[in-house]
């Protein structure tokens, strides 16, 4: 994927945002419950009672939240869940997405990378898929919409083709009145699938997602 096209990609974020929706990647995944329990019965559990979820995670990631500048007013809420623990090296991460670095974040072999975001789009959930399709396609990407599910989760994946014809597919799913997506941003390799051994750890993560009682 060339410079031009990882920008468009990340374009297609930036539009999101500024409608005050998401659309992130996830794929459809099946995996066996017992599979994923065996995998996942050390990891950490993260648990958020202001939006009412958990989610388990690799014992030596960490978990860092995304802050706004003074006077912003997104609706939503940030996650990182990152095997590195510098902030600043999380910071040089959003960087380089900024900046378009496609090269320089390829060569991150290291780095695990996962963005959960939380919006609350003051709109019922098909509604803002509505609008999110529509405000995309005033931009010339196209999006194509399946259900999704991963554990217990019923979501939509969506896929999405720019006027290059460079694809990319995003997952969102609903929980309340808010909207739950998520998106990985290194293994570079993993922006187009999680069923790579190397991107298998995006799924195994969101197969432990549950919403609190």
């Amino acid at each position: 994927m060339n410079n031009r096209a990882f920008s468009k990609i990340w374009i297609v974020i930036i539009l999101i945002v500024l409608v005050g929706g998401g659309i992130f990647a996830w794929q459809y995944f099946r995996t066996p419950e017992k599979e994923i329990g065996d995998e996942t019965a050390d990891w950490k559990t993260y648990r958020n009672e202001e939006y009412g979820f958990e989610i388990k995670h690799p014992e030596d990631w960490h978990l860092h939240q995304v802050t706004y500048p003074e006077g912003v007013v997104l609706n939503m809420d940030t996650l990182i869940f990152s095997n590195l623990s510098e902030k600043e090296r999380v910071k040089e991460i959003m960087d380089l997405v900024e900046a378009r670095e496609k090269e320089k974040l390829s060569e991150l072999k290291d780095c695990y990378y996962l963005m959960l975001v939380i919006r609350k789009p003051g709109k019922p959930f098909n509604k803002w898929l509505e609008e999110s399709k529509a405000y995309m396609e005033q931009y010339g990407i196209k999006t194509f919409r399946e259900e999704a599910v991963i554990g217990n989760i019923q979501g939509y994946k969506i896929t999405y083709e720019m006027e290059d014809g460079e694809k990319g597919f995003s997952w969102v799913f609903p929980g309340g009145e808010n909207v739950y997506s998520a998106e990985n941003v290194c293994p570079t390799e993993c922006e187009v699938s999680w069923e790579t051994e190397e991107c298998e750890v995006f799924q195994q993560m969101f197969s432990t997602f549950k919403f609190l009682e």
